[in-house]
């Protein structure tokens, strides 16, 4: 009779977790083929990247930060320096690459899923500076022979609805100044998919 009892909850457990792991696998076969939002902004050195599924926004970056709570006031001899926080190694080498290189990156991820993606609106504006004239123009070059090529794919393709591009060349500045405002919808299948092109970057 124990024993009885003791194989019927073992069954009954079985059956418990087949149905729970049937439902989470039912879920994210639903959420990897479930057509996703990809919103993307960068003005005046701030990013904003988010993504929305289904009736969810959810923003990647920046993320919110935690409320601190209230300290007790200290004298600064009694306060300590925090020690510096190591930066995981993605972070690290994303801070190595320039324009051209994720203008690389770009290419490559569109390259792959450039049928499976459709822009609702692509606004970039990059304006051209570099130490002295003749780098500004070697850089403008460059970033000419990146950006045209993926606008003619995604032009040629017929995936998009509001696309707008401008770059040109400032020859009294220093520094390069690029605005993006860019949004658009895929599959996180085909996310994935492309994504998985640049995992090299960052290895």
């Amino acid at each position: 009779m124990p024993l009885q009892i003791l194989c019927t909850v073992l069954a009954a457990i079985g059956i418990f977790l087949a149905v729970l792991i049937g439902l989470i696998l039912f879920v994210a076969l639903i959420l990897i083929f479930c057509k996703v939002c990809v919103i993307i902004k960068y003005n005046d050195q701030r990013f904003f990247l988010a993504v929305k599924i289904l009736f969810l926004t959810i923003p990647i970056y920046p993320r919110k930060e935690k409320k601190k709570k209230k300290e007790k006031d200290r004298s600064k001899k009694e306060k300590k320096s925090a020690p510096p926080k190591k930066q995981n190694r993605f972070v690290q080498k994303a801070k190595r690459l320039d324009l051209s290189d994720y203008l690389e990156i770009a290419g490559i991820v569109l390259e792959r899923i450039v049928k499976k993606i459709y822009f609702e609106r692509l606004h970039l504006s990059i304006v051209v500076a570099g130490p002295d004239a003749a780098q500004t123009a070697i850089t403008y070059g460059k970033i000419n022979a990146a950006v045209y090529p993926l606008a003619s794919m995604i032009h040629n393709h017929k995936q998009f609805h509001d696309l707008t591009i401008h770059i040109s060349p400032d020859f009294m500045a220093e520094k390069t100044v690029y605005t993006a405002d860019i949004m658009f919808y895929t599959r996180i299948c085909h996310l994935l998919y492309g994504l998985f092109g640049i995992a090299g970057y960052f290895m």
